[in-house]
């Protein structure tokens, strides 16, 4: 599997649907030389000395929305608590604090990745809802990017605009605004992984007890429900020459899907890998991708789950599943629509 999504010689990234309403000359589908620039442009901003900067952030928006749950009774998390957290940490890193965490995330519920389902009409007006949120995006960032033209600064954007051209020739708005669109639509994933995490350790109570037994084991938590039920499951790659994969030679030209999940329950590399275990001995996974595409914001995930979970768990105890609460579902895409707990 790292072959596949590590080789881009061989391989090309492609998701159809997120490039269609994202356009074709964002951070996905870029490769070489053009891919390179534009990550060179923006990589320093997402490392891990850079991400701890957010913590503060992370933290008042943790505590703003644990403290508006009730102490008793019912409350759904992904609107009340994950997602305005996300929308927060992701607002402040990309340098988007004039823009309403709830209009980002509402452009990422709707720009996201998701399954395709069996009823074309309803898949119709979420790819309607889709194209919308993205002409939502360039209405209010594309004019921000023509201000950072003339004036430019230290934001995100202002570097995506600038970083890599040749002085006086910034990159054309609509590439900076695909890029810009293909980062939003990765936004609800943070939410969705935090509320993964909060569902493997809710319905695996030995490990509930060892955390509240052992705080420490915080990190390992978040480690092992990052490998265990990561919210993207399934990477896309096209051939670009033919390829040798195990015993089979793939033509250039075909489309594959590479399946991160199951690669991180590789039996080969790692022990009871079916097992979510808490204090399992870290290992590298592929979570967030591998080589030249890997997830920018990687280093920010881990820490908003830490961060927000911890919040939660120290705010509100005695917090468990309500009945008939469902569990991660889908091939592509594992993911909650609602995380529903009682108190």
């Amino acid at each position: 599997m790292r072959q596949a999504i590590g080789a881009p010689e061989a391989f090309t990234s492609v998701d159809g649907m997120i490039s269609e309403f994202c356009e074709p000359l964002s951070l996905l589908t870029l490769e070489g030389d053009a891919h390179a620039g534009v990550r060179a442009a923006v990589d320093d901003r997402f490392t891990p000395e850079t991400v701890v900067a957010v913590d503060p952030v992370i933290e008042e928006a943790a505590v703003r929305s644990v403290g508006a749950l009730p102490e008793h009774g019912t409350a759904e998390l992904m609107d009340a608590c994950f997602k305005p957290v996300t929308g927060a940490a992701v607002a402040e890193l990309f340098g988007l604090p004039k823009t309403d965490p709830a209009r980002l995330m509402r452009w990422a519920d709707a720009l996201g990745p998701r399954e395709t389902g069996p009823d074309p009409a309803a898949d119709a007006v979420l790819d309607a809802g889709a194209r919308a949120a993205a002409a939502e995006v360039d209405a209010a960032l594309g004019p921000v990017v023509e201000g950072l033209k003339a004036a430019p600064d230290s934001s995100f954007l202002s570097r995506l605009t600038h970083c890599g051209r040749p002085p006086g020739d910034p990159r054309p708005t609509a590439d900076v605004l695909s890029t810009v669109k293909l980062c939003v639509a990765s936004f609800r994933e943070i939410a969705d992984a935090t509320a993964n995490a909060l569902h493997a350790l809710l319905t695996h109570p030995e490990q509930h007890a060892a955390l509240r037994a052992d705080p420490a084991l915080l990190a390992g938590w978040v480690r092992e429900s990052l490998r265990w039920s990561p919210p993207i499951a399934v990477l896309e790659r096209v051939t670009t020459v033919p390829v040798r994969l195990g015993a089979h030679t793939v033509p250039a030209g075909e489309r594959i899907a590479v399946a991160t999940a199951s690669a991180n329950r590789d039996e080969r590399a790692f022990t009871d890998p079916e097992t979510f275990d808490i204090r399992r001995t870290p290992a590298p996974v592929l979570t967030f991708g591998y080589g030249t595409h890997r997830c920018l914001v990687r280093a920010l995930v881990p820490r908003v789950l830490r961060i927000t979970l911890a919040t939660l768990l120290e705010r509100r105890p005695g917090l468990r599943l309500a009945a008939g609460q469902p569990g991660p579902s889908g091939w592509r895409v594992r993911t909650l629509d609602r995380l529903t707990v009682e108190f």
